[in-house]
């Protein structure tokens, strides 16, 4: 299992997904398989035994993949060129962390390490101890330029995300990390899709 790099790493990991997301709802037949799934107002949260996310609000949001408590959703924005996405990975970090300091650190080492990727040309990583709901959390801000984009290699695409990842009280370790990004929107996002991410970072609340 690759190392957790909620900041990076699942962004890279459902690229192509996002890609496909546009493709798949303008073109499948009706009764195709495997269609990405409507997030309605009925649409349940995602409960681990310590906490609870609700799955994001607004318009054309769709469930892309889920297992167990983890899901990535997508927002359809009528084009592959422009992309939004959030992630809830629920999950434990062996050896890590016994309070939220330790895990701004490693936050910030795991951002100096995506440094060295190409894909990327960061513009600014920031992270930072935060509370939310009684938890103590690390919020986490990118800025960056992609060129990694399977159908336009080279191209350079805005990437904005933010993140907010939160600690049990236990077990030491366990944590409750979400995600929203935007790619090829405006260099720090689309303000009417920042105010829906936002809300969605605000749907993690401790059971």
């Amino acid at each position: 299992m690759p190392r957790h790099r909620p900041w990076l790493r699942l962004s890279r990991r459902w690229v192509a997904t996002a890609v496909v997301l546009g493709a798949v709802l303008a073109a499948a037949p009706v009764g195709a398989q495997q269609k990405p799934v409507p997030i309605t107002d009925a649409t349940p949260a995602l409960e681990s035994g310590w906490a609870s996310v609700q799955p994001p609000r607004g318009s054309q949001w769709y469930l892309l993949d889920r297992s167990g408590p983890n899901a990535v959703f997508g927002k359809y924005l009528g084009s592959p060129r422009h992309t939004m996405m959030a992630t809830v990975v629920l999950r434990t970090l062996p050896g890590c962390c016994a309070g939220a300091d330790e895990l701004l650190a490693t936050t910030r080492k795991h951002m100096a390490e995506d440094r060295a990727n190409t894909r990327y040309r960061f513009v600014s990583q920031d992270a930072e101890v935060v509370e939310w709901n009684g938890m103590a959390c690390v919020a986490s801000r990118i800025v960056a330029e992609d060129r990694g984009v399977p159908f336009a290699p080279g191209e350079a695409f805005n990437f904005f995300q933010r993140g907010l990842t939160c600690l049990s009280p236990a077990p030491p370790g366990a944590i409750v990390d979400v995600t929203y990004s935007e790619r090829g929107g405006p260099p720090e996002g689309t303000p009417a899709l920042v105010e829906e991410g936002e809300a969605f970072l605000k749907g993690i609340t401790r059971k």
